[in-house]
């Protein structure tokens, strides 16, 4: 019950913003969209964000599952096909990201975001190289790229016209590619 009763939540909130500004959404509309009450709301989740945050974590977890950064070192030229898929994602929800993303964006859900971004990078680096350039812990190292391919990300979906997904893909591998080399085995 516990399992459905979040679900139902995470897609109204969903749907919610497919139609509308996440600001203008109340809890009463998710409530009600999802069938439950507000007690049963809140009994899950203290806000609307965190909910949020949730319901962007499970997407993100599943597409990062497949968002293995690591490449042949002769093949590292193009961005993996599961970039582009996150990226198609990111803009098939493309509202959404601009809410997660954006000056309004909580704490807990950017936290959520980038842990999840930086674990697939930090896995990446760490297979690649386990002591980063410099002697930059790789922990440090995949946090501050994370930063930098959320902040491409928002940029890209906030643009006015905004470049085709392959363009995206290529901007946040370029940073990325560096690190993340299949280690030479002996």
């Amino acid at each position: 019950r516990v399992v459905r009763t979040r679900s139902a939540l995470k897609d109204a909130l969903l749907s919610l913003c497919r139609e509308q500004t996440f600001d203008s959404i109340t809890v009463a509309e998710i409530c009600e969209r999802a069938q439950v009450n507000r007690s049963s709301f809140y009994a899950h989740y203290s806000s609307k964000d965190i909910l949020l945050a949730d319901s962007l974590e499970l997407q993100i977890t599943q597409l990062s599952a497949g968002l293995v950064l690591r490449a042949p070192a002769t093949a590292c030229e193009e961005p993996p096909e599961a970039l582009r898929t996150f990226l198609e994602h990111v803009e098939a929800n493309r509202e959404i990201y601009r809410t997660a993303l954006g000056a309004s964006a909580t704490g807990a859900l950017m936290n959520s975001l980038g842990g999840l971004i930086a674990a697939a990078i930090n896995d990446a680096i760490n297979d690649a190289n386990p002591v980063a350039e410099g002697g930059l812990p790789t922990q440090v190292l995949a946090a501050g790229i994370a930063g930098a391919f959320l902040a491409i990300v928002h940029s890209w979906i906030t643009a006015e016209t905004p470049k085709p997904v392959d363009t995206a893909a290529q901007w946040i591998w370029t940073m990325v590619k560096p690190h993340a080399h299949t280690p030479v085995t002996s």
